[in-house]
């Protein structure tokens, strides 16, 4: 390959390496342009996608509260409250029974350590 060749070549891959610089910044530019466009858009609907589920959730748990609670008997809604009050007051027996033994334990573990004077 002659001198002249070789420069025409060596210009040649300039003028391509140029022409896929340009055309990779075009194509970031453009990109960036729709990005730009296209976010308005795209919030606009997550925001009307949030209002929809918030609306539905809050829907949904109005009316099964409500209707559960017209369609249930009395009866069971005091063997409710029932419950849940005896299911409070054992909770909070068996967290005293606990405090006791934790106490108990802590005393034990302190005179242990003690020594009686002769």
């Amino acid at each position: 390959m002659s001198e002249e060749q070789f420069s025409e070549t060596e210009q040649g891959a300039g003028n391509s390496a140029r022409s896929l610089e340009e055309t990779v910044r075009t194509a970031m530019d453009d990109a960036a342009k729709k990005a730009r466009e296209a976010a308005p858009r795209v919030k606009e609907s997550l925001n009307r996608s949030l209002q929809e589920l918030v609306y539905g959730l809050a829907f949904g748990t109005s009316f099964a509260a409500t209707f559960t609670q017209e369609m249930v008997p009395e009866t069971v809604k005091d063997s409710f409250s029932k419950g849940s009050a005896a299911g409070k007051q054992a909770a909070s027996d068996a967290r005293d029974r606990v405090r006791e033994a934790m106490d108990k334990r802590d005393e034990s573990d302190s005179s242990a350590g003690e020594v009686a004077p002769a």
